[in-house]
């Protein structure tokens, strides 16, 4: 596989088209993309032309890229957490009282985003923050290892990526990698699901609308 050119640009903030976006036809460019991220993924081109084109293609599609913190897809998995017959586990709150007001904010913007939703589930998964090292805000940990135990295992094959790779077969010059921001959350989960994966923070019980990050 030395015939092409591998280009890494996991830097840059993708997210999934939230249905079908209708684009322009008449070949204007919307210019309404942060310039940060355009520039993350065009920098890597030396040619000035190529650099041109591929600039002024990520602005017509700008649509499809995110700068915000949170934005949500419609996209649903179904048959997320096939379980075994078990009894719903549940767990004393963990105490985190040095980061209370870090928690409560993260889990109002979780609430605002539509990411997670209170709940009566008889499951409860205790919860803490994980403070960043630099100045990003906390991030949340729901502690699902006896979820994870009564979980079906999934045993479907994953393909290797230059397996992937040889199947595009010849001719193409330019392979590219994006990394879905909040990669977890951009898939909605069926509200049959959304009870298992119930936990417990600040005295308050929540439960998620979307997958949740690495259960």
């Amino acid at each position: 596989m030395s015939n092409f050119r591998y280009i890494d640009i996991t830097a840059a903030s993708f997210v999934l088209a939230d249905g079908v976006i209708p684009l322009q036809n008449n070949g204007s460019v919307e210019l309404s993309m942060q310039f940060e991220t355009r520039d993350l993924l065009a920098n890597h081109l030396l040619n000035h032309q190529e650099k041109f084109r591929l600039s002024t293609l990520l602005a017509q599609f700008s649509q499809l890229f995110d700068n915000s913190r949170h934005n949500i897809s419609n996209i649903v998995i179904e048959n997320v957490f096939n379980t075994v017959p078990h009894t719903p586990p549940s767990f004393r709150l963990y105490r985190n009282p040095h980061h209370r007001e870090e928690t409560q904010r993260l889990i109002e913007e979780f609430l605002e985003a539509g990411i997670i939703q209170e709940s009566n589930s008889p499951y409860g998964a205790p919860a803490f923050i994980v403070p960043q090292k630099d100045s990003r805000p906390g991030r949340l940990v729901v502690n699902y290892r006896a979820l994870n135990k009564i979980i079906v295992p999934d045993a479907s094959p994953l393909p290797h990526t230059e397996d992937l790779l040889q199947e595009l077969g010849e001719g193409y010059k330019y392979f590219s990698r994006l990394v879905l921001k909040s990669d977890y959350h951009q898939f909605r989960l069926p509200p049959a699901d959304r009870p298992k994966t119930a936990f417990a923070v600040s005295q308050c019980h929540y439960e998620f609308r979307v997958l949740s990050m690495r259960p």
